[in-house]
């Protein structure tokens, strides 16, 4: 599957335009938020703002889709990896699968990024299948090349998934090497995105996403499976209990 955004009206063009010059004069807010949701897959038409790639583009035999699952309310990104090499080619290496966020929509002001300056971090709930999967992040730079990326290790099993990790913890790389010298993720010009399976093990794989948000984190750390608080409720019943032992 590779969605693609079809062509907008000058209505459209205007109107987005507007909303983008509103969104620039507003004054920069001293109070620091604690969450900003970017994807929430919880309708079919949330898919359409991504894609899917995989090695095919340079002759390899890795399979990949991005499809809609109703009774979850997220997006599946499952298929093949193959590291199969492509016959009479040069290419000395292959097997991977993306999945990723398409660009914003520019406007008549130019182009249109996320600005996440007020977040440390990135979270996603999701449920995957045992595999490490890579977060991938592009900004915008001057090597289009150019990600920001961090491992993802998954459980497998009937169990969802709490990630959170600080963009400190994000590698710059390119063309899937890490870069001798390191910089900072510029998080005022995010452009895209991703979820990358390229581990090297052939065989079928199943990544499901329900939300990806910006966060504020209390302490700078990667965490795989990060626990919600006990609610009130959990704490009234185990106060019940108590009392009539």
């Amino acid at each position: 599957m590779a969605a693609a955004r079809g062509s907008r009206t000058w209505g459209e063009l205007i109107g987005a335009t507007v909303q983008e010059a509103k969104r620039r004069l507003q004054p920069v807010s001293l109070s620091q938020k604690s969450k900003q949701v970017l994807h929430r897959f919880d309708n079919q038409a949330a898919l359409d703002s991504w894609m899917v790639n995989t090695d095919k583009a340079i002759g390899g035999y890795s399979q990949g889709s991005l499809s809609y699952n109703p009774n979850s309310q997220s997006a599946v990104f499952k298929g093949v990896l193959s590291t199969k090499l492509p016959a009479n080619s040069r290419v000395k290496q292959s097997g991977f699968c993306l999945a990723r966020s398409l660009p914003l929509p520019s406007t008549l002001l130019g182009n249109r990024f996320y600005d996440l300056q007020e977040f440390s971090g990135l979270e996603l709930q999701l449920r995957g299948d045992g595999r490490n999967y890579i977060l991938s992040v592009q900004t915008d730079s001057m090597q289009p090349e150019d990600l920001f990326q961090a491992f993802i290790y998954t459980k497998g099993g009937p169990h969802w998934q709490r990630v959170q990790i600080p963009f400190q913890d994000f590698l710059l790389t390119n063309m899937g090497f890490v870069q001798n010298e390191q910089t900072l993720m510029n998080t005022s010009k995010i452009k895209t995105i991703g979820l990358l399976l390229a581990d090297g093990i052939d065989g079928p794989f199943q990544l499901e996403l329900q939300e990806i948000s910006a966060i504020t984190m209390r302490k700078l750390l990667s965490q795989m499976d990060v626990q919600p608080p006990a609610t009130s409720t959990t704490s009234n019943n185990d106060a019940t209990s108590s009392s009539q032992r």
